[in-house]
Formats: structure tokens, C-alpha cells, sequence
């Protein structure tokens, strides 16, 4: 029997190390055999990277291999991946047994039931201070967004990833969900709405203007538009993943956009949030309100 394929993980597996864990995992799925991930001197495990290596893990074991990992020597970090979900790869329908007080536990949804928007936003405002029924209220409307966008546009048969974490010693709240579907460019594509000549960051790009959607017969919902001024309004920042490109957002700077060195099938979305400063910043002027609800 051949001895397994060793991949050594970026020491930051969070989406600062996006293009190293990428570009690691894309090459170790072309390789026969089974798999070791080591992450033997991994610091932190943000939910995109969770996300990451649960999509390479189940795809590996799908192709009839078997992925085990070494655990980090750093001991927060190696908890973390016991208390995750990452070890289980849990498929189902609802969230309403992965809450504990610093995770909500990766789960591969093959739904969005009801209730899932709801637990999402209570483990939110659990951790974050001075937020309040109206807050809550919103964060569950833009959260429903973001998950609703997954649930239908993917197009994946397999569903769509979730998964957030706590880390009160970096206080920081990420909120992580992904899909291996048809990805930005070509959902916006397939709508015929919006033309063939399109870039991946275009399509990023295009997707953050209001009224823009692939859903057939409408003008677009709350939108990922009005999901960026929420995460914005808050002191937060959000990431997006999809195709070759990825943006990143963040108030009072403008979008930076930067090339994937692999074609990401799919699309990944990241929020992340202070607790500290989860209650909503007063808007400056010629700054645009959070939301216009008409």
C-alpha cells in the first residue's frame, strides 16, 4: 500500500492565506491515494478555511480516499477542529443542535429550513454587545439573504456550507457560507440579463449593485448590496470568493479586488464582525443608509 500524500496547511488558514490554502488543496485533489492534512503548526482556523477543508475532505472521501488530519500543537486551534464539526462532515437540514456558545458547527445544508436564518442571528447577537430585538430583527433579514443566495443560485446538488466562530482572544465573529455551484459569472450569465462578456471580478462587482439577481422574473431582492452596507454600518468587513476573483469589503475603504490563482467552483462568502462594535455606527453624512426598506 502507498503511504499517504502529506499536504502541510498554511500556518494562518483564514482567507489571508486564501491563495496558499487554495492552491495547496487544488493540487492535493489531484492526487491518488489517501491524505494527511497536517496542520501541526496551524495557529487559527477562521470558518472559510473550516469550509475549505471540509469541501476537500468530502470530495476526497467521495472518490473513494480516505483524509485524516494532524492535529495543530497549538492547543486552542486543535480544540477548536475537535469542536467544530470539521471531523464529522454533518449533513442536513437545520442547525438546531450545532450551537454551542463560541461555534456554530459546519454543516452541509441540504436545505434552508425556517429557523436556520433565526439560529444564525442569535449566535451573532449572543456574542456581540448592545444588540437588542430590532437588531436581532435585521441581522436575521440580511442573513436570510445570504443564505437564501446560496440555497438558489448554486445549482449544486450537494447543498451549500455553514459555519461561525467565536474567538473572543482576536474578538471577532465570522459568519462563513459556500457552495460548489455554478458560481457569480456564469449564475448572471445564465439569467440573460446581463451579457456574455463578463470577467469573474466583473461579475463581483456587478452582483454588489442594487437590483442585480439571476432569479427568473424579478428585479432583485434585498440583494448582497444591502448585505455589504449592513456588515459596513457595523464595523465589519465581508469577503467574497467566486471563480478566479475575490473583492473584499470594508467602510471607508474602497473594494479591493485581487486574482485567485485557481478557478474557485463555486462561490464563498465571509462576514466578520468586533463584537464590540456590533451595534450599529452612526451613519456619516453622504454615506448611505444601511437599508431602504420600500
Amino acid at each position: 500500500m502507498a503511504n499517504p500524500n502529506l499536504i502541510d496547511l498554511p500556518w494562518l488558514t483564514s482567507e489571508g492565506a486564501a491563495n496558499a490554502l487554495l492552491t495547496c488543496l487544488q493540487k492535493a485533489l489531484q492526487l491518488p491515494g489517501d491524505t494527511i492534512l497536517n496542520a501541526s503548526d496551524v495557529k487559527w482556523i477562521s470558518p472559510f478555511g473550516t469550509i475549505l477543508l471540509a469541501d476537500f475532505s468530502l470530495k476526497r472521501i467521495r472518490a473513494g480516499h480516505s483524509v485524516s488530519i494532524q492535529m495543530p500543537k497549538h492547543r486552542e486551534t486543535a480544540e477548536y477542529i475537535r469542536t467544530s464539526g470539521l471531523l464529522k462532515l454533518t449533513e442536513s437540514s437545520n442547525l438546531s443542535n450545532a450551537v454551542t456558545p463560541d461555534t456554530l458547527e459546519l454543516r452541509l445544508l441540504k436545505r434552508m429550513e425556517g429557523n436556520v436564518p433565526q439560529l444564525v442571528a442569535d449566535f451573532v447577537a449572543t456574542q456581540a454587545i448592545n444588540v437588542g430585538e430590532d437588531e436581532r430583527y435585521l441581522l436575521r433579514i440580511w442573513i436570510t439573504e445570504l443564505l437564501t443566495n446560496a440555497n438558489d443560485h448554486a445549482n449544486s446538488e450537494s447543498g451549500f456550507w455553514i459555519c461561525a466562530r467565536y474567538t473572543p482572544s482576536r474578538r471577532d465573529i465570522r459568519i462563513c457560507v459556500a457552495d460548489a455551484g455554478i458560481g457569480i459569472r456564469t449564475s448572471l450569465v445564465k439569467s440573460g440579463k446581463y451579457g456574455h462578456a463578463m470577467t469573474d471580478s466583473q461579475a463581483l462587482e456587478k452582483a454588489l449593485q442594487e437590483g442585480v439577481t439571476s432569479r427568473p422574473g424579478h428585479t432583485g431582492g434585498l440583494g448582497l448590496k444591502q448585505i455589504v452596507a449592513y456588515v459596513k454600518a457595523h464595523g465589519g468587513s465581508l469577503s467574497m470568493f467566486s471563480g478566479k476573483s475575490r473583492i473584499k469589503v470594508r467602510r471607508k475603504q474602497k473594494n479591493a479586488i485581487s486574482a485567485l490563482p485557481v478557478d474557485y467552483l463555486g462561490t464563498i462568502v465571509t462576514a466578520a464582525f468586533d463584537p464590540q462594535t456590533m451595534a450599529t455606527l452612526e451613519v456619516e453624512s453622504g454615506e448611505e443608509s444601511p437599508f431602504n426598506f420600500e
